[in-house]
């Protein structure tokens, strides 16, 4: 048996169970969803898949970066400019917070800040929460059935 999704949908499904994170439904933000990452290439990979298979309509998307001035060179405008040329988006929906704390150490990381794709979108976080739950069912089927191979 073939699981009917591209492998891109399972680790795209990882990534966001692994690093995504759906506000409270109790709370003040009951369609929020948010995404954080530091790897470029992963948080333009679900930014991409978001928009492109799940379509989600980019102006329901906010990238909101934090950054420790202790470790960076990088001023704030060189790193928004980053990540809207690494996005392809305008820079009115790129939030900029930094902040000063002291660290002991420094652990290799990329200077362009901690990125969060942030959505405040009922219908949106719904098609996630959709998205995630159809390829848990599919795995689960897989799993017992017996499947152990890749899809």
């Amino acid at each position: 048996m073939s699981l009917p999704h591209r492998p891109l949908h399972y680790f795209v499904a990882g990534l966001i169970v692994a690093e995504g994170s759906f506000g409270k439904k109790k709370y003040k933000n009951p369609g929020r969803f948010t995404f954080t990452n530091t790897d470029p290439e992963l948080i333009k990979l679900v930014y991409t898949f978001l928009i492109k298979y799940l379509k989600i309509p980019p102006d329901k998307i906010f990238i909101y970066i934090t950054y420790n001035t202790e470790i960076t060179d990088l001023n704030q405008h060189q790193i928004k400019d980053f990540w809207k040329k690494t996005l392809g988006i305008n820079e009115e929906k790129i939030r900029i917070y930094p902040y000063r704390r002291k660290v002991k150490q420094i652990r290799k990381r990329n200077n362009y800040g901690i990125c969060q794709i942030r959505i405040n979108d009922k219908v949106s976080r719904r098609k996630i929460e959709n998205f995630i739950k159809d390829i848990t069912t599919k795995l689960k089927m897989a799993v017992g059935e017996g499947h152990i191979e890749s899809p």
